[in-house]
């Protein structure tokens, strides 16, 4: 299964939530892959190389290994107990994504069992180089807060973003506002999937700023873990996993 995480505007916190996902994913977990075309962040929160990484990655596939094992190239947490494919934070994060989706097709594969890949696609526009990989994914989740101002922005995107998602597009909602859940859903046309709270304490460990004691009982993982076993649920299996 590949998810796309975006936002549309300012920081809500799409790779928090890129992250935190995969830490609770079911089934044996997810590989995160930075796949922003602004840069990535990871690297420098958690102390890491860039190497392997997503440049490798794209290098792996334009060799000719089409459809490269994601997991070859990606680093473990320790402290979360999650593989990541690290982005450099820099430029050359768009060159890589680039090059990835153009000899993928946005199709990112992972070896074992039941691995989901849940790529951080950032700050989306209808013309990132991420757009490949919103095509492909079985699922679009958009973060988005629900003010004023981030609906109004949201509104704006809903077109094109209903053209490259379709019915595999959803949004997450960080923190609280004046609309509910039920309140966008309607205005919009566009499932709410799940609603994660501000909680500076999950969110410092999910930033590699605090310790990871007790990180699964913080609201912010229980929230995730709902929204885990929600997309799991809605999100039919792939062709290509049921064929495996």
């Amino acid at each position: 299964m590949l998810i796309a995480v975006a936002s549309v505007k300012g920081s809500p916190g799409a790779t928090t939530v890129a992250l935190g996902l995969a830490c609770v994913w079911p089934a044996g977990g997810a590989v995160v892959v930075e796949a922003d075309p602004a840069g990535g962040d990871l690297a420098a929160r958690f102390g890491h190389s860039m190497t392997p990484g997503l440049v490798t990655l794209a290098a792996a596939n334009r060799s000719g290994a089409a459809g490269a094992d994601v997991g070859e190239h990606a680093q473990r947490l320790a402290d979360l107990g999650v593989d990541v494919v690290l982005a450099p934070p820099d430029p050359s994060a768009e060159a890589g994504v680039r090059a990835l989706v153009s000899t993928s097709g946005g199709e990112l594969v992972v070896g074992g069992a039941a691995r989901a890949v849940v790529c951080d696609v950032g700050r989306l526009a209808e013309t990132s180089a991420a757009m490949p990989l919103v095509r492909h994914a079985d699922r679009v989740l958009v973060v988005v807060r629900p003010w004023v101002e981030d609906q109004a922005h949201l509104q704006a995107r809903l077109w094109w973003l209903r053209q490259a998602a379709g019915d595999r597009l959803g949004l997450v909602l960080a923190g609280t506002g004046p609309y509910s859940a039920a309140d966008i859903s309607r205005a919009w046309g566009v499932t709410v999937l799940g609603q994660v709270p501000f909680d500076d304490g999950g969110a410092g460990v999910l930033a590699g700023r605090l310790a990871t004691r007790r990180w699964h009982l913080r609201p912010v993982a229980r929230a995730l873990g709902d929204l885990a076993d929600v997309v799991v649920r809605t999100t039919p299996v792939p062709t290509r996993e049921r064929a495996a």
